[in-house]
């Protein structure tokens, strides 16, 4: 019994192959469009769980020199403390 392998034929591209080719490059045109123009940015916020409930929410660009908010739960106290530039 002879297992050789048959050569793989020789692929050649198509006017299909240059239309799937035009529509991925629209596609990817029209999702970096918007994202290029820059549109509205909302905030980054911070958001605290305690329990699986929210317990507060804030913006970070709204925060002072030194922002300290304090949370309980559970049997425990938490002290954030938020700087600007991470420091």
């Amino acid at each position: 019994m002879d297992t050789a392998m048959r050569p793989f034929p020789r692929l050649r591209p198509n006017l299909f192959d240059a239309l799937v080719a035009l529509a991925v490059l629209a596609l990817a045109a029209a999702v970096w469009a918007p994202l290029r123009r820059g549109g509205e940015t909302e905030a980054l916020t911070a958001v605290v769980y305690i329990d699986g409930e929210e317990a507060d929410r804030w913006a970070l660009a709204s925060l002072g020199p030194d922002t300290h908010r304090r949370y309980s739960g559970g049997g425990y106290t938490v002290e954030v403390c938020c700087r600007p530039g991470g420091e």
